[in-house]
């Protein structure tokens, strides 16, 4: 490794520090967050943590119009309980099960990094990514989306991606499939530049056995096509899979959302958790003490401690607006009168007023307790697809889950001696104006549980 750092990037490491603690705090759950708050207050003697805070909640109610206003913000108190529950009258619908982890992702990898030689800049880089890393291998997130969120540039953070693909398993850090498989390549097989080919331009092809159309393209024999579709199959898509244990966590909501006839309460479930607050007995101390160096100590202690307070607050406020906006934009399903729409990152980004890799953390790790049941955060985030309207207006957003119904729908009125095949399935949404490929139909029915034409059809 070695990176240049220049006076102006030096400048640019503590807000980006800053920025990272941020987003470090916003990214835990409630249950993370309580043993970070734990953890802050025996480190930091100005911190004080303070449970039985009442329960906030947002109150909206449904206008003339439909639309769903905020009419009070209220806070109530729930006697006699430290942690945040409902009455004990209450049935519950979730469960406080941790899943014990011997180590973690984030331990495995950091526990390499102790081979490299580094500058404190790098180090801190290398860690953030480190923890970025999922449970497979993979480095989700680009290049561009990395450098913003370290106030690096673009250079420095490819030096730092590259050093966390150098470590073990071969294969780790890379973005996609593609990337992966290119590193194991790489590193097992250098002289190998078909195989490399085949990575980069037909994986595709290979899965669908097309050997003859690779061969062509590449004009290359057949028996290269296939001794190198051999030695492609024995790379492992998937390095981190099985070497370290699934991370855990508590299944306990972060939002809870009530409804009682057209109002709706929303409540951020963090109160057993703890609000950050400046210890009493010490804030005036700094003051009034003779001794410099006990002076800037208590300084750094009491801006450490405001800027923690301003962080689990800011955490709050963001994920409330979130859950606000979510409520609002997915209200159908929440009411069980339909079902999710389409919705990115970018979308939810957009309309709170945020940057997606900010809405990416917010909803990290985090569980949403509704009338229906209780749901990852994230799945409220549907995947969509292009479909154009019988009006012609243009192309608007559909769900992945009402193409699924659309697929299912054409397969139960298909003639059972004559079903339809992946391409007839494609050919038919498109006369619906759902335009999707032939491989993405494949997919949806696979995850429907759905066999294919051939085991469909009726002798």
């Amino acid at each position: 490794m070695n990176f240049t750092l220049t006076n102006q990037l030096e400048q640019r490491q503590t807000l980006s520090q800053q920025q990272i603690y941020s987003l470090h705090v916003l990214a835990m759950n409630n249950y993370d967050l309580k043993c970070f708050l734990q953890e802050q207050e025996l480190q930091n003697p100005l911190v004080s943590v303070e449970y039985d805070q009442p329960e906030r909640l947002e109150r909206y109610q449904q206008d003339e119009s439909g639309a769903l206003t905020q009419v009070s913000v209220e806070y109530r108190e729930e006697q006699g309980q430290r942690s945040y529950a409902r009455k004990s009258t209450e049935p519950s619908d979730y469960y406080d099960i941790p899943n014990q982890q011997e180590e973690s992702t984030a331990d495995f990898l950091r526990s390499q990094l102790n081979h490299f030689t580094c500058t404190p800049r790098e180090e801190q880089l290398l860690n953030y990514l480190v923890e970025l890393v999922d449970d497979n291998g993979y480095l989700r997130i680009g290049v561009e989306e990395l450098a913003y969120l370290t106030g690096s540039d673009r250079r420095e953070m490819e030096a730092a991606v590259a050093a966390i693909q150098q470590l073990t398993p071969t294969g780790v850090g890379a973005y996609d499939l593609a990337d992966c498989l290119r590193l194991q390549a790489e590193k097992l097989y250098p002289d190998n530049q078909v195989l490399r080919n085949l990575i980069a331009f037909h994986l595709e092809d290979v899965a669908a056995h097309r050997y003859q159309k690779i061969a062509s393209t590449q004009n290359i024999s057949l028996n290269q096509v296939k001794k190198c579709t051999a030695l492609l199959r024995t790379l492992n898509p998937k390095p981190l899979n099985g070497l370290v244990a699934a991370g855990s966590s508590f299944v306990v909501p972060d939002i809870i959302y009530r409804c009682d006839s057209n109002s709706w309460t929303i409540s951020l479930n963090d109160n057993w958790a703890g609000s950050v607050s400046l210890h009493r007995e010490y804030q005036n101390m700094g003051a009034h003490h003779l001794d410099d160096s006990f002076r800037q100590y208590y300084q750094e202690k009491k801006r450490q401690a405001l800027f923690l307070s301003s962080c689990v607050e800011k955490r709050r406020q963001t994920i409330l607006k979130l859950a606000h906006f979510l409520l609002v934009y997915q209200r159908p399903f929440f009411e069980g009168s339909g079902s999710m729409k389409a919705l990115t990152l970018k979308q939810a980004a957009k309309a709170v007023g945020l940057h997606d890799s900010t809405v990416s953390r917010a909803i990290r790790d985090k569980y949403v307790q509704t009338p229906l049941g209780t749901f990852p955060m994230k799945a409220f985030f549907v995947a969509a697809v292009p479909f154009h309207s019988e009006t012609g207006e243009g192309a608007e957003a559909m769900s992945t889950a009402e193409v699924k119904r659309h697929i299912q729908q054409l397969i139960r009125q298909e003639d059972k001696h004559k079903p339809h095949s992946d391409s007839s399935l494609v050919t038919e949404l498109e006369r619906q104006g759902i335009h999707i490929s032939r491989r993405t139909v494949a997919k949806y029915r696979a995850e429907l549980g759905i066999p294919t034409a051939g085991c469909r059809k009726d002798v």
